[in-house]
């Protein structure tokens, strides 16, 4: 993936940034842990990305809930082999506000706003 960025000055003049490439190529050491990392939802987009790491093959489960405990969405129901992943959500049929995610594993549970 390549990056850079673009400014405008008050009197319309453009510079652009030197552009940056990052490599996201895969890491070949597992996670050290079950991760379920934080999301912020963007209540202008009502699209987001959940990140999390398995540490060794197992089934995973990745619910979406409301506030109110309501499930409205399974994102991930099979079993993952180690390492990194990401997953997209789409809430754009759902009012704002907070919702939980929820990262269940083997023996490993947990609960994220």
């Amino acid at each position: 993936m390549s990056y850079g960025l673009k400014q405008k000055d008050t009197v319309a003049k453009t510079e652009y940034s030197n552009i940056i490439t990052l490599d996201m190529g895969h890491d070949p050491s597992p996670p050290m842990e079950f991760t379920l990392y934080r999301n912020y939802r963007n209540p202008f987009n009502p699209t987001t990305t959940i990140m999390f790491s398995v540490t060794t093959p197992n089934h995973i489960e990745l619910k979406v809930f409301d506030a109110l405990g309501t499930e409205l969405a399974t994102l991930v129901g099979e079993k993952k082999d180690a390492g990194n992943y990401a997953t997209n959500f789409n809430g754009t049929n759902l009012s704002a506000g907070m919702l939980l995610y929820r990262f269940l594993t083997g023996n490993f549970f947990r609960f994220v706003s």
